[in-house]
């Protein structure tokens, strides 16, 4: 098909932010299936070509203008797509603009005012793209690409103005894989028809369509299923749309993670990371095999090392069995909580399974040499600061070996957005914005900062916002001296030595973190002051707060606009961890009787367990005095390390393989707070640190 006498051309991007660091790193596999799409619908009879970075985008509009622009619409990557289709569409009015995603609200006459907003928007498609995209553009080609015309037809899962100011909504259509075969007597039963399976989907990976994204900075998606069959009204899947799973085949998700794992290795050598968009992998039987063909991809290329996932909600037995097939260390269990409270349970449809059973099966992870994660969220509607503590003690205490600590985020299409969840519960929110996700660009000819910024809840008629500040001081704790493992020996003395619980240790160092001689004061004051200086009342002061140039060179050198969590877990490990050791040394004196021997010896161990990744080259081995004090006999108790008695010293060995991780990231991410948190949160926290060795087993 031609415009003008020209192959008609279709540009598609996935934008991300990538002045300050990747803001993003992973494929566009989303809009991958629907250019996969658009080429087997129209075979070839368009050009379709998939953009990540704004650069690479920049460069392809000035060497050739599209025919359509079609950009996906998330809140990490709001207005950097949108700002080059509103250049787009000022200078080529006759270019049709496509937006799509989830970061929309689900109410109409928001809709409406989106669209108001952003005039040069010609349609959104709501829900899977697929489908609409091909009829979209089929519609426009027959009517010689006349807009005004497109706008009078009937097109499924797309909302768009009309002259008169008023909103058109069409019919959703069906999701792939979820429908039977239609009769074939409209243009929409035709493409469901061609797509009616997921395997007739063809793939972005076999296609070809990724290729140019094996760049050694990216890390790949793969998506074997859709759909969720939860309803938690905090998530974008919580939708009844959602509900039904549609499964890919095993042998077309082997055949993509075949040909990944071959071009990471050619062309991303030093990428060892891969993401499985799934939000309940591992719960499937299916899912036993793809980790079993994973483990062998694992043997064959020593890749993938890390495989980040959202494992399932139910099935603990399916998922344990398929996590245990993979390399260890290459998949964290999540084991998503959000919270313990009944009753905010109940307000966001959330189930959980009893703490009881939770804590079973955190003892059978640890059996198995597995990993777990969980979720909490501060800030859910009926949650109070005692509930929210109590959960955190909770979770620790489970066994669970590392959780992360969130603030509930007001995502567009979710029930929490929604005005009547707002009243009932009293949310209170602010504007922060999203860590990384700012810079200046070229759009056009033209120069322009850009930024995203996020909606988070932090008070509500059941926590107060002193309450919430609380809470954060908590989690920046949990961050330090739970989620870090850096300290995990501590769980021996617990054990071994008194009727403690870890939570013991954790609430004691909360406590600490309050008085004046506290060594890590100047650290968590900074935190503090910074969570309360991110925040701004309404998302267009956050954004023009941002776009000042003094305040972009202030993001660029950590100075603001950093993830806090990780920052200040960055900045404790690489510019205070002397001071981090005598803190827990303290706590620990307080709830358990020390020798002299011991305090000595801990610090030792403690001090040399962390790789410091700001030095300018990685430190691989190191030795640490020792007493032969009751702290060895706890590392071979727990199984850490069998010391010689003639040993006056601990060799702490970093492995090759995160040695070869951490060397790699020193090349890809600047050296300061943003790159160092970002190293921690992309390569996994163990990934940092250093294990007592004997000398014998060193190569």
């Amino acid at each position: 098909m031609r415009r003008n006498g020209n192959t008609f051309t279709v540009y598609l991007a996935n934008l991300t932010h990538d002045d300050i660091a990747l803001a993003n790193g992973t494929f566009p596999i989303g809009v991958g299936y629907v250019a996969s799409a658009l080429k087997a619908y129209f075979q070839n009879n368009i050009h379709v070509e998939i953009f990540k970075y704004p650069g690479d985008l920049e460069r392809a509009i000035l060497a050739k203008v599209p025919d359509a622009f079609l950009f996906s619409n998330y809140v990490w990557t709001q207005y950097l797509p949108m700002s080059f289709a509103r250049r787009l569409k000022e200078r080529f009015p006759d270019t049709l603009i496509i937006g799509g995603g989830p970061n929309i609200s689900k109410d109409a006459k928001k809709q409406e005012e989106y669209l108001k907003n952003n005039t040069y928007i010609d349609f959104y498609i709501l829900y899977e793209g697929e489908i609409p995209a091909c009829l979209v553009l089929k519609n426009y080609l027959e009517l010689e690409c006349n807009i005004n015309k497109l706008k009078d037809v009937e097109l499924p899962s797309t909302i768009t103005l009309l002259s008169d100011g008023t909103l058109k909504s069409g019919k959703i259509a069906p999701r792939i894989g979820t429908t039977r075969k239609l009769p074939n007597e409209s243009d929409l039963d035709n493409v469901v028809n061609l797509f009616s399976t997921y395997e007739n989907l063809p793939s972005p990976y076999l296609t070809g369509l990724m290729d140019k994204f094996f760049d050694n900075r990216l890390y790949p998606l793969v998506e074997t299923s859709r759909g969720c069959p939860f309803t938690c009204s905090y998530c974008q899947q919580g939708n009844h749309y959602f509900s039904k799973v549609a499964h890919n085949t095993i042998d077309r998700v082997k055949a993509e993670l075949d040909y990944i794992a071959d071009h990471m290795t050619k062309y991303s050598p030093g990428i060892f990371h891969i993401e499985i968009t799934d939000p309940n992998f591992a719960m499937y039987s299916k899912d036993l095999e793809i980790c079993e063909h994973i483990r062998g991809l694992q043997e064959k290329y020593k890749w993938p090392r890390f495989i980040g996932c959202s494992t399932g909600k139910n099935k603990p037995e399916i998922i344990l069995n398929a996590v245990s097939k993979l390399m260890p260390d290459s998949l964290v269990i999540s084991n998503s909580m959000q919270s313990t409270n009944v009753e905010t349970l109940e307000a966001v449809k959330r189930g959980n399974i009893k703490l009881e059973s939770y804590a079973i099966m955190q003892t059978e992870i640890h059996k198995r040499g597995l990993r777990s994660n969980a979720d909490i969220i501060l800030g859910l509607p009926l949650e109070t600061k005692d509930s929210h503590f109590r959960a955190v003690y909770n979770l620790i205490d489970s066994g669970i070996q590392k959780f992360t600590s969130y603030q509930a985020m007001i995502l567009k299409s979710t029930d929490l957005e929604l005005d009547s969840a707002k009243n009932e519960y009293g949310l209170k929110t602010k504007w922060r914005m999203i860590p990384r996700a700012i810079g200046r660009y070229t759009i056009y000819g033209v120069p322009v900062v850009v930024s995203e910024a996020e909606e988070i809840v932090v008070a509500t008629n059941t926590l107060s916002y002193e309450e919430y500040l609380d809470s954060r001081r908590l989690h920046l704790t949990t961050m330090i001296y739970h989620n870090s493992e850096i300290f995990d020996l501590i769980d021996s003395y617990l054990i071994t030595r008194s009727c403690l619980k870890k939570s013991d240790l954790i609430s004691e160092i909360y406590k600490y973190s309050w008085e004046a001689d506290f060594p890590l004061k100047k650290v968590y004051n900074e935190f503090l002051e910074k969570t309360q200086s991110e925040l701004f009342d309404s998302e267009r002061e956050c954004l023009d707060y941002y776009a000042l140039s003094d305040n972009l060179d202030r993001v660029r050198k950590s100075e603001i606009g950093n993830n806090l969590l990780f920052t200040f877990l960055s900045v404790t490990t690489f510019e205070y961890w002397f001071e981090a050791v005598e803190v827990i040394l303290t706590c620990m004196g307080r709830i358990l009787e020390l020798e002299k021997d011991e305090i000595s010896d801990l610090r030792g161990y403690f001090r040399g367990r962390v790789t410091n990744v700001s030095q300018s080259t990685i430190i691989q081995n190191i030795k640490v005095d020792i007493n032969f004090s009751n702290t060895i006999a706890q590392l071979a108790a727990s199984g850490i390390y069998q010391a010689e008695t003639s040993d006056k010293y601990l060799c702490m060995h970093l492995s090759n393989k995160n040695y070869e991780v951490l060397t790699h990231s020193k090349t890809v991410y600047p050296n300061n707070r943003t790159g160092w948190s970002l190293i921690l949160s992309v390569n996994l926290l163990h990934s940092i640190i250093r294990n007592p060795v004997n000398l014998s087993t060193l190569p």
